[in-house]
């Protein structure tokens, strides 16, 4: 899988890391906003302060 795609009018971008279980996608407001209240998709809107390490998930916290 690709690390790292941004297309040429970096309308957005997505990057994944290889230590994390997430990946990160970066857009308008608009755009993230869609992907947040999409049914299909379990996202919320990350910050420079998201912990990122295994037992962080709040959603999926392990029991």
């Amino acid at each position: 899988m690709p690390q790292l795609v941004w297309p040429a009018d970096h309308a957005w971008a997505t990057a994944s890391g290889i230590d994390f279980d997430s990946t990160l996608i970066g857009g308008t407001f608009d755009f993230i906003n869609e992907l947040v209240d999409h049914p299909a998709f379990e996202a919320v809107r990350v910050s420079e302060t998201t912990d990122f390490r295994w037992d962080a998930d709040e959603i999926n916290r392990p029991a």
